[in-house]
Formats: structure tokens, sequence, C-alpha cells
């Protein structure tokens, strides 16, 4: 049976779902109007594509950042965490034969829809550059295109009229933002932060997007459904406190990690923080007059000098009311108040994660024994080319401590297994050996 063809509504439906099910390296060509008008699969070899890479991240990996906190700061460059939320989803390098029959279909303003399966939806993402050239060797005419999720696209395209909205909530500044965009808002965040937001009347909705997912610690994600015709029903722009899942997933030395190396650094240690908003506001009048908090547990753990703190200033370009300003405080103190480990990691080709995902990092041989959790930051995935998977995972969150009941059944499980399992895995050539600055690549292949 033909996907083209006409079937009842609940044939039809039935039918899409099964044959989505069975074809996850599915990509789907879409013509301006974002009716589908071509099909790409590794299945098929009506249509051969190469060269993808679809890349999409919530926060950047600072990897190359100084994140030391000296002097007066600002917000957006003294918070190694949070306030390096960075949404942006691109799909770069596909490319086909000139001479296929979907390569018509590679033009500026067409877009390629991404199907993903863990959620039952569909990225689109606009093309906006096309490249066509003939391969040196072969002769061959190429047609080579690089797209941008359509949300982003349009947000770049938009600029909210100008407007100050003083102790502003979340629905509020999104309501300003989406206005015009043709994308439906689904605010799932739980923040009742308020911020005073300024439009300035000259600044995209997608950088006034980015402030907002600083500002009040939120995710973004952009897709669509397409039902059985191939016409895509809705467009949505989905904000969360928080991607992905936390589902016990590990990483561990001797099964799907070969070996690890922790780097443990403090040069963003901070045990008292000065808070400075926007205006210079202060949180005296909520914090008994200090304008700073301080972390006694941590100074006397980590400073030799118990008379003294460890001292350093953030400021809020965005926050001017005196509790909220504290309570941001209070949240970005506990990023600084312990040492970053950074950690080089060896793991096998088996591992999985999805984008906002909770991964726990093991290794019970290490002296103290080496139990964190950290998100997946970052993810690059490829149907034509699967060695190029790899995910990027950071201290985007505190580092957590794994519970004691944890640490005794993998223990358990160590003792009985783990000889063999690591055994295994050093006879497996196509590990890869990744870096964690501060965040950890790992290469998927």
């Amino acid at each position: 049976m033909n996907i083209d063809q006409q079937l009842s509504s609940h044939e039809s439906d039935y039918f899409f779902n099964t044959y989505i099910k069975e074809a996850r390296d599915l990509y789907i060509i879409l013509d301006k109007n974002l009716k589908r008008v071509a099909t790409l699969s590794t299945n098929s070899d009506a249509n051969p594509f190469w060269g993808e890479v679809v890349e999409r991240q919530i926060a950047d990996d600072n990897s190359n950042s100084d994140d030391g906190i000296t002097g007066v700061s600002t917000f957006n460059s003294t918070d190694p965490n949070a306030n390096s939320k960075s949404w942006n989803d691109t799909l770069t390098g596909l490319t086909m034969l000139q001479s296929a029959p979907a390569a018509q279909y590679l033009t500026v303003g067409n877009s390629v829809a991404v199907y993903d399966d863990v959620h039952n939806h569909w990225r689109i993402y606009r093309i906006y550059q096309v490249d066509e050239t003939i391969d040196a060797t072969s002769g061959a005419h190429l047609v080579t295109v690089d797209a941008i999720n359509l949300a982003i696209y349009k947000l770049n395209k938009t600029i909210p009229p100008q407007k100050e909205i003083k102790d502003c909530k979340l629905d509020q500044a999104m309501q300003w933002i989406m206005a015009d965009t043709g994308w439906d808002l689904q605010n799932n965040c739980s923040s009742g932060l308020f911020a005073d937001i300024n439009f300035d009347g000259t600044s995209s909705s997608q950088a006034a997007l980015q402030t907002v997912l600083s500002t009040y610690d939120a995710e973004a994600d952009a897709y669509c459904h397409i039902d059985t015709n191939g016409i895509v029903t809705d467009l949505i722009l989905e904000l969360a406190d928080q991607l992905g899942e936390d589902e016990g997933k590990s990483i561990t030395y001797g099964q799907n990690m070969l070996s690890v190396q922790r780097e443990t650094v403090d040069t963003n240690l901070v045990t008292k923080l000065y808070i400075v908003g926007a205006n210079n506001a202060s949180i005296a009048e909520v914090n008994n007059g200090k304008n700073y908090i301080t972390d006694l547990s941590a100074n006397s753990l980590y400073n030799n000098d118990s008379n003294t703190w460890l001292e350093g200033t953030i400021t809020s370009d965005t926050i001017t009311e005196p509790k909220a300003l504290l309570d941001w405080g209070l949240r970005e103190l506990r990023l600084y108040n312990h040492p970053r480990i950074n950690y080089a990691v060896e793991v096998t080709q088996d591992f999985q994660a999805n984008l906002g995902d909770t991964i726990k990092v093991i290794d019970l041989s290490m002296n103290p024994i080496l139990t964190t959790e950290a998100r997946v930051i970052q993810q690059t995935t490829s149907e034509s080319d699967p060695s190029q998977n790899k995910v990027v995972l950071g201290e985007f969150s505190t580092v957590k401590v794994i519970t004691p009941a944890f640490i005794r059944n993998m223990e358990q499980r160590w003792n009985d297994h783990v000889k063999k399992l690591f055994e295994e895995a050093r006879e497996n050539a196509n590990a890869a050996t990744v870096r964690f600055d501060y965040a950890v690549r790992f290469n998927l292949v």
C-alpha cells in the first residue's frame, strides 16, 4: 500500500502511525505551504542522501569559557549553568544527487521534517541555504542544503513592538514574544518569577526568547504533527522547566564506560555572593539589610581561612524586585558553592540518551566513589551516518550524590558482573575516547 493512497480516517491514522514507527529513518520534504512533496529514507534507493547532521541543544557547553568570578560580572557571563542556556536546532549538510527525483524540492523556503519517535512528533527545518556543486572526482552534480528549526527562523524574522513590562511573569513575556508568529505556545513551566522585561522594538522575538529562557530558567522545543495526507496540523513551541527524563540511565565503569579520568577545579568556587539587580536593585530590604548571601558550610569545607569568605558578585540585567532577586541569588549560589568536577570518559557504542535526559556517571573503583549526575545538553544525530551521533553531558544542574542504597546495589552488580563485561567492552574496537571539560562529550558509533 502506498502512503499517498486515500484511506478511511481510522485506517489512514492506523496505517500512517504504523508506517512511521517502521520508518524511523524517515525525512519528509515540505513545500512552502508545509505540504509533503517528497520522502527520504535510508531504506530506499529512490532518493539517496548523505552528509546530514541534526544538532539540537538547550545550553552551550562552556568548554571555552572562563567561569571564574572576578569583580562585578554580568548576569550572562558569570553563571556557568543556567545562564549558558542557549536554544538552537539545526539540520546541516543534507546532500543529494541533483538528478534524484526529490532533489528538485531542496530549495530555499522549503523545509525538511524530521521524525522524533520518542515523542511521536516532527520537527520542521526551513531550508535557508542551497549549494550546488560538481564533484571533482565523479563529475556528479550535487545539491547540499542547510536548514534551521522553523520556529527559530520565524522568531528571528519577528520583532515585537517596544514595550517595558514591570514585574513580568513568564506568560506575559511569552504572549508578547509569540504574537504574530503563527506558532502556538504550550507553557508547561512552573516558574513564578517576576522580572522587568524590556522589549526595545528592534530586537527579534528569538533574541527575546533566549533572554526569557535564562531569566525564568526554562527550556524550549518546537515541533509539529503531520496528518495522514502529509499536512502539518499544528505548530507548537513548548516551554518546560526541564526537558528530558530521569529514567535511571547510567554510564558505568566496566559496562558501558571503559575508563574515566576525574579533574577537580575550584576557580569558580564562591561562598559569599553579592547580588545586584537591574538598575542597581538590591536584596537588602528582604535580607536583613545585607546585599549578599553566604554558605557557611561550604566556607568551612573549602576555605582554608574560616575567618574570611570566598567572594564573588553576580548581576541580573532583568530582575529588580528584591524577593525575586534574592530567590535567583540563592539558586545561583548553589551553582558556585562547590568545586567544578570535570571528567574524561571512554564509553561503548550502545549508550543512548535524549536531549535533557539526566544520566548517572558511575565508577565504584574510584576513591572517593564516582557517583554523579549530569544532563544531556546537546545532541547530534544523523540517519545516513550514525557514527556522527553523539551527546554532550554537562553540570547543567548541580551535581548530586547518588543515594547509598543505589551505591550498594551497584557494588553488588559490580562484584558479580564487571570483570566479564569489562573484558567484552575492551574488545569493542569502535568505542570512542571523549573529553568531559565543562561538559562531557560522548561519541556514539
